[in-house]
């Protein structure tokens, strides 16, 4: 199946594994936003892709307002989507909460990012995809830890389980 021509989303495309994704699709000839909460490693991104189609995004995932804007400007760019990468997520040191002290503002900061961004960039692009009679594809970046708790990670793992089950 060629890739070439499509227009894909990447949500944490600017950093690690999302670009990673970016790399790979881009060399497949994908028409690529790269999405991050700070436009200025969005648009390192893409002037590091050395490709004229990508388009560097902010978005703040946890809004779905800002999700909105994100999608609006993919489509005002490139008149479509095809496939999104949920690929943001709270992890690392930033997931690491002990279940039994685990504050509230950590419970709100890890599900509104991993369960409810993803929900909402799922939607959204659904939405668009459903409203041009295309078929699209819908990608969650999730982790072993869907399947398997870690220590001091149970929400993490928790959030990621919740994305699978979503997919």
């Amino acid at each position: 199946m060629s890739l070439s021509g499509k227009v894909a989303i990447i949500t944490g495309g600017g950093t690690g594994i999302g670009f990673g994704i970016a790399q790979v699709l881009a060399g497949k000839g994908v028409r690529l936003a790269i999405a991050q909460p700070v436009l200025e490693v969005a648009q390192v991104a893409a002037d590091r892709l050395k490709t004229a189609d990508a388009l560097p995004v902010t978005v703040d995932i946890s809004h779905r307002d800002s999700v909105e804007q994100m999608v609006e400007a993919a489509i005002a760019h490139f008149g479509r989507i095809d496939i999104l990468v949920n690929n943001a997520s709270i992890t690392g040191m930033a997931a690491i909460a002990p279940f039994l002290d685990c504050p509230p503002a950590t419970v709100d900061t890890i599900v509104d990012v991993n369960l409810k961004g993803t929900f909402y960039c799922s939607q959204l692009v659904a939405k668009k995809m459903v409203d041009a009679g295309q078929v699209g594809s819908i990608v969650h970046i999730a982790s072993v830890g869907a399947y398997a708790g870690q220590e001091f990670a149970s929400l993490y793992c928790a959030t990621k389980a919740a994305q699978v089950s979503l997919a």
